[in-house]
């Protein structure tokens, strides 16, 4: 990665790398709620998925083939959650599936194909962007998005967030408790 990157407009920039992303926020697609703090996250949601267009691809090199395996990875997370939104009834909290080990699947795996967008366009900058998009939304977005959920399904969802890690881990059983 160079101290200053090279932003150009191309076929084979970064881009294409965010349209299953556009696919999976077409399906998807909810309101935000939130104040002003949301605004902000907004603003480094939408660098991000601008920025690729002016991030040149380094294909044949190892750092792009060492993005794919996060990006991918990133892709399943949040597929795996989309999945768990479709088959869970509205009036019940996602707990199964790829929630058991994550209360945030979908920020978790929005983190994964940023870097993985970072190392497959070797931008720093993006990284830095994508860092401090998953930092703002750990403590802006997910705390407003845990008490809605608490407000909407009780002591239900209060259980699931004592047996469940925030971002990833094993799920606490029963016993441990």
């Amino acid at each position: 990665m160079s101290f200053i990157p090279a932003f150009e407009l191309g076929v084979w920039n970064a881009w294409i790398f965010l349209i299953p992303i556009f696919i999976m926020h077409i399906i998807n697609a909810r309101v935000q709620t939130g104040g002003p703090s949301v605004k902000i996250l907004i603003v480094f949601f939408i660098i991000l998925h601008l920025l690729p267009f002016l991030l040149p691809l380094q294909l044949n090199t190892i750092w792009f083939y060492a993005g794919l395996l996060p990006y991918i990875v990133g892709l399943t997370i949040a597929f795996l959650a989309i999945y768990g939104f479709a088959i869970t009834p509205v009036d019940k909290p996602v707990i199964t599936g790829i929630f058991r080990y994550s209360r945030n699947p979908m920020y978790l795996g929005g983190f994964f194909f940023f870097i993985g967008i970072s190392l497959v366009s070797l931008s720093w900058i993006y990284f830095l962007i994508g860092l401090v998009w998953m930092i703002l939304t750990h403590v802006l977005e997910i705390p407003v998005e845990e008490s809605e959920c608490i407000e909407k399904f009780g002591t239900d969802y209060a259980e699931y967030m004592k047996k469940t890690p925030k971002w990833i881990g094993i799920p606490k059983s029963e016993e441990t408790e």
